[in-house]
């Protein structure tokens, strides 16, 4: 954040007949920026200094000397003025703590919504933050758990910590799981700023009889129940991790079944390996989430690992309404439907080759060309496109329909975007015979 933008942070002091003004004002780099300006705001001198700096004898005779280099004040003069701002400094520093921190630091405290302490096997602190920019913190008391607020889960080894690496303290990799951000915060705002809000805000959960399994089958529970999407097409659960195929009429009666991967991405944010999967599994099926036991298949020739949970505790409670798919084949029309099924999955297709155009422009926006497994890696697991299969797919349908070329490589297979052929053609625009088009 530019400095101009942030003239309401920091502290001020007037000096020499009020006729300089000294700022201190926070950045983004966790630094602090000095600045004079005279009585018409012209800058006389600034730079860029670590907190603290007021405790240095050489930081403040710099300073003092930088300032009188720049106005017609003698030295001593300068000195004897800045000394009352450095005794200011020291003296009050807890009052000043506030106004000193980064923007990135305030606005993590801002959007903290709840700080809570669980005892019981091992003590965890969860830390719940408002994601930017929207979020909520529901019934004043719970959050919704789901995509607007996330949960930070800190080990009491982690929350202790004061130093370390300078670059990653805890809530850096934290925050990043969460919300996909690189968080700018040192050892020295994690130990000074942050901790000691936290636990300002920080409430005592009594949970001593809860086991740690029990805790974490509740927090996976509440996440399926705000981020899954339950499909009755049961070959939709690749699509995303976040998918589940729901079945009326499994051995276990009417079930979702969620895949492992799932349970694993929503164990990530209490950092517990797939290890700990068969222990979750067992606190799932006492507390009543899940029926009978996982079961072992193939979808599309990808083994899958699938969990039997009741609806209702993942959020299905009208299955018309929360299953995505379950009323497509109720009509009669068989014609229609067969049709409206041509035109949507004509429409998908259409719609992933413009995705898969999008993909190798980005990555190759030169259009030299780059291997075609890179383009399959970058959409079906990066960006969660399809699966590799339809991928591939759709990249052969760009080539045969000029979207796409193939720069010659005697070494590997390349794709390139087609200069003037970003656009997705029409069905008639393809090659009938599969030949391909002149490369350009």
């Amino acid at each position: 954040m530019a400095d101009d933008e942030m003239e309401d942070a920091g502290v001020s002091w007037t000096l020499l007949d009020d006729r300089v003004t000294m700022d201190i004002i926070p950045r983004e780099d966790s630094d602090l920026r000095v600045r004079f300006q005279d009585d018409e705001g012209e800058v006389l001198w600034s730079s860029f200094f670590e907190r603290g700096f007021w405790e240095s004898r050489t930081k403040k005779g710099e300073i003092g000397n930088k300032l009188a280099d720049n106005t017609s004040f003698a030295k001593s003069t300068v000195k004897e003025e800045l000394e009352s701002v450095w005794t200011d400094l020291s003296e009050n520093a807890k009052e000043y703590e506030s106004n000193l921190v980064s923007p990135s630091v305030e606005e993590l405290i801002e959007n903290t919504q709840a700080v809570e302490v669980h005892g019981g096997e091992e003590t965890e602190r969860h830390v719940y933050v408002k994601a930017k920019p929207f979020g909520e913190y529901v019934d004043g008391a719970k959050t919704d758990g789901g995509a607007s607020v996330r949960k930070l889960v800190f080990s009491n080894e982690e929350w202790v910590k004061s130093d370390g690496d300078t670059q990653t303290p805890p809530v850096v990799s934290k925050y990043s799981n969460a919300f996909y951000e690189t968080l700018e915060i040192t050892w020295q705002e994690w130990r000074e700023d942050i901790r000691p809000r936290w636990k300002d805000k920080q409430q005592i959960v009594s949970d001593d009889q809860m086991s740690t399994a029990d805790r974490i089958a509740m927090s996976v529970v509440r996440s399926l129940r705000h981020r899954l999407d339950a499909h009755a097409d049961r070959s939709k659960i690749l699509n995303d991790s976040w998918n589940g195929w729901y079945e009326a009429d499994s051995p276990h009666g009417e079930v979702v079944w969620i895949p492992g991967d799932t349970l694993d991405e929503a164990m990530d944010n209490h950092d517990k390996g797939t290890e700990y999967r068969s222990a979750l599994s067992r606190a799932l099926k006492a507390e009543g989430y899940t029926l009978g036991s996982r079961r072992q298949t193939t979808i599309q020739g990808d083994p899958v690992e699938l969990y039997p949970f009741i609806p209702e505790t993942v959020g299905i409670e009208d299955t018309d309404v929360d299953v995505i798919g379950l009323n497509d084949e109720d009509d009669d029309d068989d014609d229609g439907d067969e049709s409206d099924a041509d035109d949507a999955a004509a429409q998908g297709d259409d719609d992933l080759l413009d995705d898969v155009v999008g993909v190798v422009d980005d990555l190759d926006p030169n259009g030299k060309g780059l291997p075609e497994t890179e383009v399959v890696a970058e959409a079906s697991t990066k960006r969660d496109l399809g699966p590799p299969d339809d991928i591939t797919d759709a990249i052969e349908r760009g080539v045969l329909s000029g979207a796409l070329y193939r720069p010659e490589d005697e070494e590997q297979e390349l794709v390139a975007v087609r200069p003037g052929g970003g656009e997705t053609p029409g069905e008639g625009d393809i090659d009938p015979d599969e030949d391909g088009v002149p490369e350009p």
